[in-house]
């Protein structure tokens, strides 16, 4: 058995402890960049599917007052008074998560004998930050 010089065992190429640590380390880095990019993702997307429900509840809320009898847009069968206001809850659950709860506000003003000013404001809150989508119109007799 031939036995190899010194020089030959101190020359074989490898890796070694510390750099497999220091190649984790810097995928970890990285890892950690793009959960947070993928948090972010999804948070803003969560925002932007919240804000066209609220934008359908308030398109729609609208068109039901700009559908009703010009008197008797409040719906209580009398005169509206002017202001009228009147408020509103929808609850909507998406993707799992505690049910969502939209405060739609409505406000008609007449401006004379023939207009009305009808607003309607849809407000929610998500992740601590409130938000809010307004539509105004108004409507001739």
């Amino acid at each position: 058995m031939v036995v190899p010089p010194i020089t030959a065992l101190l020359n074989k190429k490898g890796v070694s402890l510390v750099e497999v640590v220091i190649a984790l380390t810097v995928l970890l880095i990285v890892f950690l960049g793009l959960i947070q990019a993928a948090a972010l993702s999804i948070n803003h997307n969560m925002r932007n599917v919240l804000r066209d429900e609220a934008v359908a509840i308030t398109s729609d809320q609208i068109s039901r007052l700009r559908g009703r009898s010009f008197d008797d847009m409040d719906g209580t069968a009398g005169t509206d008074p002017s202001p009228a206001n009147f408020n509103m809850n929808q609850t909507r659950t998406y993707k799992n998560i505690a049910p969502l709860t939209f405060t739609v506000a409505a406000n008609i003003v007449s401006l004379d004998a023939d207009n009305k000013q009808i607003t309607v404001t849809t407000t929610w809150a998500w992740m601590g930050e409130n938000f809010q989508h307004q539509i105004l119109t108004t409507r001739r007799r």
